[in-house]
């Protein structure tokens, strides 16, 4: 018996991924500034850039727990937050609470630079 919830729980965990790959993304846009912070750094991602006081947007700490990948043909390769530069194009789920302010604020679980 204990082989099989072992062999569950596993399967489990994998499937999760974390929890980024079994749902959609919290928020989608172009990268618009990036700030220093002592444990990584802080991205604004806004959905639509050219509407300053409105859509979705969001104050993104990306931290050294944030996986960070970029979409490629033949699937999601390994990046780095120096990567994220204003004008770079991401999807980003966020990690536990986000602060319903405006704009957004939230730690990076996971993300994607799509372009």
């Amino acid at each position: 018996m204990r082989p099989t919830l072992l062999a569950l729980a596993l399967l489990v965990t994998s499937a999760c991924g974390g929890g980024a790959a079994n749902r959609a993304a919290d928020i989608a846009g172009i990268v618009t500034s990036v700030g220093g912070r002592a444990d990584g750094v802080t991205v604004l991602v806004e959905s639509d850039p050219s509407t300053p006081s409105t859509g979705s947007k969001a104050s993104v700490a990306v931290t050294s727990g944030t996986k960070i990948t970029r979409r490629a043909q033949g699937g999601d390769v390994a990046a780095t937050a120096r990567e994220l530069t204003p004008g770079v194009m991401v999807e980003v789920w966020f990690d536990g609470p986000a602060a319903m302010s405006y704009p957004i604020q939230a730690k990076a679980l996971a993300v994607v630079i799509v372009r």
